[in-house]
This record gives C-alpha cells, structure tokens and sequence, in this order.
C-alpha cells in the first residue's frame, strides 16, 4: 500500500513542478518582451528559461 501511495506522490510532485516550469516560462517570456531594449537582460532571460525549459522536459519524460 506504501509503495503504490509513494509512487502516486511521485507523479502528482512532478506534475506540480511541471506545472510550476509553465508559468515560469510563460512569465519570462513576457518579461523578455518588456525588456526588448536592454541585451543584457534579455540574455539573462533567455538563459534562465532555457534552464527552465530543460527541467521541465526532464520531468515530461
């Protein structure tokens, strides 16, 4: 019975943190769009939701 319930936990934890990474992503788009005149933000960004985009492809798997 444990080992069902801790799997089930397994799956419901990164669903939340899949869900988490959407809105992270989606929210750092729109910050990239607000900052399309400053490089260097732009490509902090941009590395931070390819950092997200990556973890988030690890938990669809």
């Amino acid at each position: 019975m444990n080992i069902a319930k801790d799997y089930l936990s397994q799956t419901y934890t990164a669903q939340g943190k899949i869900m988490c990474y959407n809105l992270m992503i989606e929210s750092m788009q729109k910050d990239i769009s607000l900052f399309s005149n400053d490089n260097v933000i732009i490509q902090r960004l941009k590395d931070e939701l390819s950092e997200y985009e990556a973890q988030k492809k690890i938990l669809d798997k």
